[in-house]
């Protein structure tokens, strides 16, 4: 079996845990068997985005976001060949695109965020931003779905959000509240939209209208610019970095 402690650290991941079939609910095992039927773990990776990036302008942040995302990409789909080569069909989860509209919202093919708590790795903000037990909300994420039967790590996160609004409060659009985060309504998806027909946009992707077309525009844009970022870099988990 591959020695995944030794694998990840020869490629630059910062952190990694393993959730096991066993430990998912009925609909979690449904929507990860749509990936893979015969899965029995998923592998759950990260790396950390330097803040210094949050201090570039939005084209060069968001490239440099850009190239971290593929870096895991990369990792993912050699991970995914090492446990081909023993015997293990895997399918890698991409760290960004493609998404889904689902109820109104965006969603990745697999919530990595979501994934990440179940292993262990850290705990949603308000924001829905992972905090990490590590790296505070600075860990971008990726994951593979395998038939390798690897061990869990039995890791309990210790962070926790403080709800001190910082997020809710600044955010330009009232996209967060103490409800969630409404993707639609970020800036992050609005900027990717001409402006003129945002609003319509906006109402189809809520009520699931043409739903296949508005996946398929955004899932084929040639570049996505972050062009917000602040309900990262204002929360107080943004500079925390422990060891453990």
């Amino acid at each position: 079996m591959v020695d995944l402690g030794k694998f990840f650290q020869e490629n630059a991941i910062d952190d990694f845990s393993v959730i096991s079939r066993s430990s998912l609910s009925n609909e979690e095992r449904r929507i990860i068997e749509n990936i893979l039927p015969s899965f029995n773990s998923i592998v759950v990776f990260g790396k950390e985005i330097p803040a210094a990036i949050f201090d570039l302008d939005p084209r060069a942040k968001s490239d440099k976001m850009s190239q971290g995302l593929g870096q895991l990409d990369v990792v993912s789909r050699k991970l995914c060949g090492l446990l081909l080569d023993e015997g293990h069909r895997s399918v890698a989860a991409p760290s960004f695109l493609p998404v889904r509209i689902d109820e109104g919202q965006m969603k990745g093919v697999i919530s990595l965020k979501h994934a990440a708590v179940k292993a262990g790795m850290g705990s949603l903000g308000d924001n829905t931003l992972l905090i990490s037990d590590r790296f505070g909300n600075r860990l971008s994420l990726s994951a593979l779905v395998t038939e390798a039967d690897i061990p869990p790590l039995q890791r309990v996160s210790t962070s926790a959000c403080s709800h001190c609004s910082k997020c809710i409060d600044s955010c330009p659009v009232g996209a967060i509240s103490s409800k969630g985060v409404d993707s639609v309504r970020c800036t992050n998806f609005t900027y990717q939209v001409p402006w003129a027909v945002r609003p319509v946009v906006k109402f189809m992707a809520r009520h699931g209208i043409a739903k296949s077309y508005l996946e398929s525009y955004i899932n084929n844009l040639d570049y996505i610019e972050k062009a917000c970022s602040n309900c990262m870099t204002v929360c107080p988990f943004f500079g925390e970095k422990r060891q453990l």
